[in-house]
């Protein structure tokens, strides 16, 4: 195999030390400009979209991107160009956090991000995160891994971000391409926000903002940690090392005015990173504008630009959340010192909040019953659910600008059915450029991955699979500034990932290793699942069925329920039997299977798509014993947490992935005195060793080794 290196962050990377035309400059330019081009020339014939993009790009202005001076073609772009493509114009201004104190000039050489205990850090994380180089043997062995060829190894660590964060276990899976782990680990804590270097402005106007949020607005001198708790000062530090992380241990608010460390840390985050992107602009920009007045040479104009200006992604499941991710971070970029600081904060409330007279969410449908529904539920749907919605935020001078065009936004933050609506629309229009806003994405956050697994898990894998993409229209920018590794094509290994969920699901797993491919290695955090949350209240028996494939699955489930299961229900001569069925697959398939015996007249049939009127109707039918049989799918009791009446036998035709449902279903149980003697359970679970994720979150970790791995399939807990 051909070892060419990719440069990540310029033409010249051995030798940006010299891109100032300080020292050790080639004494012939012309034979620098020649092996250039030579090398441009080589990577258009092996890739079909680099040429295209190139393809305006001729000879000449690829000798210009290495000339010791710039020409007029490369001035103009300069001037009309950059401030439109590069964010210059996120920086300085009155109440701007973004500027930086660090002298203008051209980017150094940096190494890999150091830490001593009491330092701040000597590189910009973010710099050293996307200036590494990667061979083509490293693409392939991190290609491999995401095309599931490889297997991803975790391992359990040890470090002092770790040991803060309790009932949480940290593991860390090397990147394919070969890194020990102390080279790319987080720092160890820091009690103050300069010492993981970031940019002091944003540090002054994150302490302004906690300290508002403490309510300690008349002290002169504020006494407020820049963090609230250790765990959002781990997570940050995880963060900012630019792994890829999956905290599998994120909580659910308890009301709708309680703010989460961890959603603080993630936007600080953002934050940095755009601070950081601004001020990398903006000193090369004066770099390049130096060069133009007669100053130091360049040798090659910095690679510091994408293909497009968005940076982040941030995918939400409702507009409530948006809302208040969206508020929270607009007022951590940008101080409001005039009314137009945050500009469209109005029309964000009016869109995105619950007005008065809009339609009630499954919540509020019937305020007398408000009090019956778990504290979670009530601040999770006490807002404006709708899942169909993009923004664009752009960071300007001196202000936050909400609903910005895509192109020229910084940060999109959407709906995962509203990328995959986009995505749909430039399907049916090719070559429209529509999904262009994703191709150059560095970090992107799912916020509350449990919620999208109850909506349309497609919608999120849609969207992952258009990320930095080659763009299908050539934009304005100057592609001679545009990072080698996004022409070659190589975006993915670059992107940050940070996903957020309550549990962990096969799912959520999937995508992390399939559709993620970072270089920095990858982070998990899972809660501690000890007891798990079994009621001793009532028997309960798990069968276990025998799947050699995940894909086998539906079928040998079916086959089980089929053959061992149905016969026990069929014969059964009581009433208030209730089948909790998680897919809805699965649920039309065991309708299906009623219907063709005879069984349909006596089943209520409860889904998240039956109708207010029919959902009342058969749960009342089903508490009179008109109705034998209910079955109820695991969506429909998210949304609507239902206190369903007359259960005196509950089959789990799978776990749930929410393990409260299991005890709030369980404890819906009419239990039936059985005697001293009685062998009959009430509760019959359903479950292959494919399900290890689910039922270790019920049952408690040390029980589930034995369940998979027995030799029995019928365990019983009384």
């Amino acid at each position: 195999m051909k070892r060419e290196r990719v440069p990540a962050c310029g033409a010249n990377f051995k030798r940006r030390r010299d891109v100032t035309g300080t020292s050790g400059a080639r004494s012939d330019d012309d034979r620098a400009a020649s092996e250039e081009t030579k090398r441009f020339d080589d990577k258009d014939a092996e890739s079909g979209p680099f040429l295209s993009l190139l393809g305006a790009l001729s000879s000449e202005s690829k000798r210009a991107a290495v000339a010791p001076r710039l020409d007029e073609e490369s001035r103009h772009k300069a001037d009309h160009v950059h401030q439109r493509t590069t964010g210059e114009d996120a920086a300085g201004g009155n109440g701007d956090v973004l500027r930086s104190s660090r002298a203008v000039g051209t980017q150094a050489p940096l190494p890999a991000a150091t830490f001593c205990v009491g330092e701040p850090l000597r590189s910009d994380p973010r710099d050293a995160h996307l200036c590494r180089e990667l061979l083509d043997e490293d693409v392939a062995a991190l290609s491999s891994t995401s095309s599931g060829n490889g297997k991803v190894h975790y391992e359990k660590v040890n470090w002092e971000v770790a040991r803060a964060v309790n009932g949480i276990e940290i593991r860390r899976a090397a990147p394919a391409c070969g890194d020990p782990v102390e080279a790319q680990r987080p720092p160890p804590l820091a009690p103050t926000l300069e010492q993981y270097a970031v940019r002091p402005r944003l540090a002054q106007r994150w302490r302004e903002v906690r300290q508002a949020s403490s309510g300690d607005v008349e002290a002169k001198t504020s006494t407020t940690p820049d963090f609230e708790v250790k765990e959002q000062q781990a997570l940050f530090a995880m963060l900012n090392s630019y792994h890829d992380v999956l905290h599998s241990a994120y909580p659910y608010e308890a009301s709708t005015a309680e703010r989460s460390p961890q959603r603080d840390a993630y936007i600080l985050h953002i934050a940095s990173h755009i601070a950081r992107a601004a001020d990398a602009v903006r000193r090369n920009n004066h770099a390049i504008k130096a060069a133009e007045r007669g100053g130091k040479a360049l040798q090659a104009l910095p690679r510091d630009l994408g293909f497009v200006r968005p940076r982040v992604l941030l995918l939400v499941p409702f507009r409530s959340i948006a809302l208040r991710v969206v508020l929270r971070l607009a007022s951590v970029l940008q101080r409001e010192t005039r009314a137009d600081s945050i500009q469209g904060r109005e029309k964000l409330i009016r869109e995105f909040a619950l007005q008065s007279g809009d339609a009630a969410e499954p919540s509020r449908r019937d305020e007398g019953r408000k009090g019956r529904k778990p504290a979670d539920f009530t601040a999770l749907f006490d807002g404006n659910c709708d899942d169909h919605f993009r923004l664009g935020i752009r960071v300007t001078q001196g202000s936050v600008k909400l609903y910005a065009d895509f192109l020229d936004a910084d940060i999109i933050v959407a709906s995962p059915l509203a990328i995959a609506t986009k995505v749909d629309e430039t399907l049916r229009a090719r070559g429209s450029g529509e999904c262009d806003f994703l191709s150059s994405i560095e970090v992107v956050v799912v916020e509350r991955c449990d919620i999208m697994q109850m909506q349309n898990w497609r919608h999120v894998e849609t969207t992952f699979d258009n990320l930095n993409n080659m763009p299908e229209k050539q934009s304005d920018v100057d592609v001679t500034r545009v990072r080698e590794w996004l022409l070659a094509g190589r975006g993915k290994h670059y992107r940050q990932t940070i996903l957020l969920t309550s549990f962990l699901s096969t799912d959520v797993m999937s995508l992390f290793h399939r559709r993620c491919a970072p270089h920095a290695g990858r982070l998990r955090l899972k809660a501690s699942c000890s007891s798990g949350v079994m009621t001793a209240r009532v028997r309960q028996l798990f069968q276990r069925f025998a799947c050699h494939t995940p894909g086998q699955d539906p079928d040998a489930r079916f086959r089980h329920f089929t053959a061992k299961e149905w016969p026990r229900i069929r014969d059964g001569s009581a009433t208030g039997q209730a089948v909790f069925i998680p897919s809805y697959f699965d649920f039309v398939r065991v309708r299906d299977f009623l219907k063709e015996q005879g069984q349909g007249a006596n089943v209520a049939a409860l889904s998240e798509y039956t109708k207010d009127s029919d959902m009342t109707r058969g749960r009342a039918l089903f508490v009179q014993g008109r109705r034998k049989l209910l079955l109820y799918t695991e969506r429909a009791h998210f949304y609507r947490r239902l206190r369903i009446q007359g259960i005196k036998d509950l089959l789990f035709y799978a776990l749930p992935e929410h393990e409260q449902f299991y005890r709030e279903l369980v404890d819906l149980l009419e239990v039936r005195s059985r005697g001293p003697g009685g062998t009959h359970a009430p509760v019959v679970a359903m479950f292959c060793k494919w399900d290890v994720l689910r039922l270790e979150r019920i049952v408690g970790a040390e029980r589930v080794k034995k369940m998979i791995s027995g030799e029995g399939n019928s365990y019983l807990f009384a």
